[in-house]
């Protein structure tokens, strides 16, 4: 029986043989591009939350920072995105008898769901907190062609979501303490197409199915504020999830294989200077263990292992004022931020995957202080180290809403 299962499993598995070099450096199959816990705010301001007290704090990173809501509040966002990635040198490497495209940009889309998230006042120094979001983007798309007429197709979808519930206390007026726990479970899918010419073969679909459940995590943080200068820190723990992995064929051949999968730990700090009253800097670093996290990707081994990461952030906003008697103008929240992180991905020569990126917001306010609509627009270049021109270009727009409901005081 084992004899007959490794025998399937390395028939299904040879529809993987040649790679897909339009994504190899970036190694989305598996696990997929992981995405971190901000809102539209934070992400406007380059991906900076850690130290932010806002009056709608949806950023899930430092679960502190929910003591510091005005008032119960929910939020929506959606993430589109669209990836021009560059073909350069195309065929330098490319295996014999496959097309690996001619030099130029190749379009990619990605729809993701932001998070849907709330926080619910109980008192005046308690809140609680419950989340969904989107953890991690598989998506993909590589199309080459074989000895000039087989087409081979390969695509990524699903992902994992993380499901969450928090508390924090505000211990002192400048002091806030937050934990929060939840679960990390979904399907991602790689998905291979052979379309064959001349109608001698049959066209064939082969796909691996990577499903995850039942990986606990749990994060805890911290919140300190004095005068004008605000500083904050979490940590959230690893976490193990039952896998398994199922390979499908074409002719209705299956196998399956359970395994464990590991997600990383992480750690941030991050630091906010009030400049005016309603202008605010500030800066993030957070870290996040990769390295000797298992992949949940059918590797060979030819890659190397994944590294640890590092992101850095730093972003500027001009806070809308959140009054019932504010001006439209003066209830506009604006934004501008830039981030740098590297990627756990390397290519096959070793080197890292790094991301550099701008990005802009606003909050538009919804009958002056119950709420904002947010909009972000975020460009990003990726490419491996020592290397200037960029391998892949992203533009996220993104649009959400908070909403909050408090009585009236008139």
């Amino acid at each position: 029986m084992r004899g007959r299962l490794l025998s399937a499993i390395a028939a299904l598995a040879a529809a993987w043989v040649l790679p897909a070099p339009a994504e190899s450096i970036f190694g989305r199959q598996g696990l997929g591009e992981w995405i971190e816990a901000y809102d539209l705010r934070a992400e406007g301001t380059g991906g900076v939350a850690v130290a932010v007290r806002d009056s709608f704090p949806h950023s899930q990173l430092n679960p502190a920072a929910f003591a510091f809501a005005s008032r119960s509040s929910g939020y929506v966002s959606l993430y589109p995105e669209v990836r021009w990635i560059r073909r350069e040198e195309a065929q330098r490497g490319c295996p014999e008898g496959l097309d690996c495209g001619r030099p130029g940009t190749e379009r990619q889309n990605s729809g993701r769901l932001g998070s849907l998230h709330g926080v619910v006042a109980a008192g005046q120094s308690v809140r609680f907190a419950f989340g969904l979001r989107q953890a991690t983007d598989p998506s993909y798309q590589t199309v080459n062609t074989i000895d000039g007429q087989t087409v081979r197709k390969e695509r990524g979808t699903g992902g994992l979501v993380a499901y969450s519930l928090g508390a924090a206390w505000r211990a002192r007026p400048g002091l806030a303490l937050g934990i929060e726990g939840g679960l990390v479970a979904g399907t991602m899918k790689d998905i291979v197409t052979f379309d064959f010419a001349g109608g001698t073969l049959d066209d064939t679909r082969d796909e691996i199915a990577t499903r995850i459940k039942n990986a606990f995590c749990a994060r805890a943080g911290a919140l300190w504020t004095a005068g004008r200068l605000s500083l904050g820190s979490f940590y959230a723990s690893a976490a193990s999830g039952d896998g398994e992995r199922v390979w499908r064929s074409a002719s209705g051949l299956e196998a399956k294989e359970g395994f464990e999968q590991e997600l990383p730990a992480s750690a941030g700090f991050g630091a906010a200077w009030q400049l005016a009253p309603r202008v605010r800097v500030a800066a993030d670093a957070v870290w996040r263990g990769w390295s000797g996290v298992s992949s949940a990707s059918p590797d060979d081994g030819s890659l190397p292992a994944p590294e640890d990461t590092w992101r850095f952030a730093a972003g500027l906003e001009r806070v809308g004022r959140m009054s019932p008697q504010a001006g439209f103008g003066e209830a506009i929240a604006w934004r501008v931020g830039a981030g740098y992180d590297t990627w756990p991905t390397q290519s096959a020569g070793g080197k890292r995957v790094r991301e550099a990126a701008l990005s802009a917001g606003m909050g538009l306010p919804i009958a002056r202080d119950r709420g904002r609509v947010e909009v972000l627009v975020r460009l990003g270049r990726r490419s491996l180290e020592e290397t200037s021109r960029p391998h892949e270009t992203v533009l996220r727009i993104g649009i959400g809403a908070t909403y909050g409901s408090m009585p009236r005081g008139y």
